[in-house]
């Protein structure tokens, strides 16, 4: 929907839920159109200063950042999928990225044997451990996925 006809709102995110988000300070909610797809539709963290793009019956058309761009969907879904980074504020997606590393270190580091930690307590090396693996996510491209090759089909084609 073109911006023009929209009214826009700013505020910041008291909560958000599949159906639509509160903003602080107002009492009611603003629900999603039901003519967004659910695909399109972006849930921001709490906290999040936002504009809200209402239609003329003041449902929810489109969440961007208080700046305009527009949120990432993928990151902020109905579906529930993973929050990593996107519209999250910088210090909550670094967060995550570090207690998820920290959890995998942990059990990574049950594995190894008290020789192999070369003198090292063991809740430093985990820890040590698991800030290179966060600084490796945040700072390396993520991988391609690998395209997996499909067999041609017997139609002799």
């Amino acid at each position: 929907m073109a911006e023009s006809k929209l009214e826009w709102q700013r505020g910041t995110i008291q909560s958000a839920n599949a159906n639509g988000v509160k903003l602080q300070g107002q009492e009611g909610w603003l629900n999603w159109s039901q003519y967004v797809p659910e695909a399109d539709r972006t849930q921001p963290a709490r906290g999040m200063k936002v504009r809200v793009g209402l239609d003329s019956r003041n449902f929810v058309r489109e969440i961007t950042s208080e700046s305009g761009d527009k949120l990432d969907v993928a990151v902020h879904s109905t579906g529930g999928g993973g929050n990593i980074g996107g519209g999250m504020p910088p210090e909550a997606a670094w967060r995550v990225t570090l207690l998820s590393t920290l959890s995998s270190a942990v059990q990574l580091m049950q594995t190894v044997s008290d020789e192999d930690l070369g003198g090292k307590k063991r809740s430093d090396a985990t820890y040590a451990l698991a800030l290179v693996w966060a600084r490796k996510a945040w700072t390396e491209p993520m991988p391609e996925k690998p395209r997996t090759v499909t067999d041609p089909d017997d139609a002799g084609e």
